[in-house]
């Protein structure tokens, strides 16, 4: 045991860091993902949404690799899986910047007037050590695009 003339104890803290909400994410509030995709791609839009079918079921179409080897599984109404590509693939082009794999939609309608897709889109935190998972949310339909969360 060494002993020592100084009677405080020596502390030696680690540097903490707090958790802040929406660090490493995207700000869809200010930025909308949403751009014009050229002349035809809305039309293209309604026409893929009015073709598609609703299923009473949800099917699994794609997992995403979250942190802390946490997989996230995408779901959707519509099952046709070329139907479901193909709308997805609008969905893409009218937002380059989302990744296609973490992207997902459901159609539903929240009015008898009102019909058209919920579209999801994973985003993995790029903050370190908190790498987490957000899910966010737009309805899209004739009039445009709404931000659900």
């Amino acid at each position: 045991m060494k002993c020592s003339d100084d009677p405080t104890p020596t502390v030696v803290q680690k540097p903490r860091r707090i958790f802040e909400a929406n660090r490493g994410l995207p700000n869809y509030r200010i930025d909308t993902p949403f751009r014009t995709a050229g002349p035809g791609f809305e039309a293209a839009l309604q026409d893929a949404v009015a073709g598609v079918t609703a299923s009473d079921k949800t099917c699994e179409v794609g997992k995403v690799s979250g942190a802390d080897s946490a997989t996230i599984t995408l779901s959707s109404n519509v099952c046709d899986r070329e139907r479901f590509g193909y709308v997805r693939m609008i969905l893409k082009r009218m937002a380059p910047f989302f990744k296609q794999e973490n992207l997902t939609f459901s159609k539903v309608r929240l009015a008898p007037d009102r019909e058209g897709l919920l579209v999801s889109h994973v985003d993995i935190s790029t903050d370190e050590p908190f790498r987490y998972p957000y899910l966010s949310l737009w309805f899209i339909d004739a009039r445009g695009a709404s931000n659900a969360t």
